[in-house]
């Protein structure tokens, strides 16, 4: 099913695209800042509002407008306006439908093509029921704290497909923040997405992340306690960074229990405090490689056999199972954080890499009584001879600075011994 899902996605991504490009059927309603009101009939009307299979709602200047009756859209429009301007789509208790043909592929559009400074979208309250997918398309260079927000309750059997033109995660998001119920997966094949609990519908829903040559991409948590059961799937090739996680600084945990397959490597983000994480509990497969970002923690707790290994570049990953690091090596860069929890949390044929520099040198935790076992191991640029090594006064072989804990680590191979003990 979810290939089908899938397939049906990306075919009718193509079509739509020519329909944004000006090939849409259907009436189109230039819309103005007051109240839509409807004189009964069924279709379009210039005195009320568009209502039927494919219709057009074109805005180009901000404000609200309001549903007074169950509606049908194929096509919700927002382009140049004034500055620091919001069109919204208030639906209060009404029922939004977003059909494009009335059956078969197609994808109802919601776009915002503005280029006015802070110029956003949205769409608040009631319901949205998807009869046909919906593309959720950025084009215009508005760099607001969002360009399109969607809260409503979202519901239906279609996909949801975003395209959004800026990659920074910060600037111009999509959002959805709604309690949604729909089935279908959500592809966000370029710039970023924001989310919250229950925004990706069915807990059957795919994830997928990134698409071929389609460069950055990214799915962003903005709860401040939020757990994600779907499936991910991260894209290979992809031109750009992945990028997972939660940007929240507060002190709860922000979980991913569904499984992770990486076709090609995912940043993982968390800026979160007080000993919160971002946590990555399901099982994780791949090729690909994962990097810890942001000044937080993650927390990987799955029984993982992703082969592309773990970079923390920038604050802590805490191996907190069995097969936690993968099958892959594990590097830690200048001032990060590795730490090791149980036993057998890494490969015994895993290669370490610990870096020294301005920011402070990377550390590797070890818990007491764990014994942790490596193929080699590099500090500073440098290959390590083979032997056990641990904290300073552990009393082990190698006593070095960049080892904290009472666990050991036993590097089964390196450069020729020289000496029995060495103090870092």
């Amino acid at each position: 099913m979810a290939g089908v899902r899938q397939r049906i996605c990306f075919v009718c991504l193509f079509v739509s695209c020519m329909f944004i490009g000006g090939f849409c059927h259907g009436s189109v309603w230039s819309g103005k800042s007051a109240d839509w009101n409807s004189d009964g009939d069924p279709g379009w009307n210039g005195n009320g509002i568009p209502n039927s299979q494919g219709a057009v709602a074109e805005f180009t200047t901000g404000g609200v407008a309001t549903l007074v009756e169950e509606t049908t859209l194929g096509m919700y429009l927002f382009y140049d306006g004034s500055d620091n301007q919001t069109r919204e789509l208030k639906l209060n208790d009404q029922l939004l439908i977003l059909d494009f043909d009335g059956g078969g592929p197609g994808y109802a559009v919601i776009s915002n093509g503005a280029t006015r400074v802070n110029s956003r979208l949205g769409v608040s309250s009631g319901s949205v029921e998807l009869r046909d997918d919906l593309l959720l398309v950025n084009t215009g260079t508005s760099a607001g704290t969002y360009s399109i927000s969607m809260s409503s309750s979202i519901g239906g059997k279609g996909c949801i497909t975003v395209r959004n033109v800026y990659t920074d995660y910060d600037v111009a998001s999509i959002n959805l923040t709604g309690n949604n119920k729909f089935v279908g997966d959500v592809r966000v094949l370029s710039g970023t997405m924001k989310f919250n609990n229950s925004a990706f519908g069915d807990a059957g829903n795919i994830i997928y992340l990134g698409s071929e040559d389609g460069g950055p991409a990214a799915v962003i948590s903005i709860g401040s306690a939020t757990t994600t059961k779907n499936n991910i799937v991260v894209s290979g090739g992809a031109g750009g960074v992945l990028l997972l996680g939660s940007d929240e600084q507060g002190a709860k945990n922000s979980t991913f229990s569904g499984s992770i397959e990486l076709n090609g490597d995912l940043n993982v983000l968390s800026q979160k405090t007080d000993g919160a994480g971002v946590v990555l509990s399901g099982m994780i497969s791949g090729v690909g490689g994962l990097h810890k970002t942001g000044s937080g923690a993650v927390f990987i707790s799955g029984e993982n056999d992703f082969s592309g290994g773990v970079v923390v570049d920038f604050g802590t990953v805490e191996a907190q199972s069995p097969g936690a690091l993968g099958l892959g090596n594990a590097e830690v860069r200048e001032g990060a954080l590795l730490r090791l929890l149980v036993q057998d949390c890494a490969s015994a044929s895993a290669r370490f890499s610990v870096a020294d520099g301005q920011n402070g040198s990377g550390k590797i935790e070890i818990s007491d009584g764990v014994e942790v076992t490596a193929d080699t191991l590099t500090i500073g640029g440098v290959l390590q001879p083979a032997g056990v090594y641990g904290s300073i006064g552990s009393g082990v072989e190698f006593e070095d600075s960049h080892f904290t804990g009472g666990g050991i680590m036993i590097v089964s191979s390196g450069m020729e011994n020289q000496t029995l003990i060495r103090v870092r």
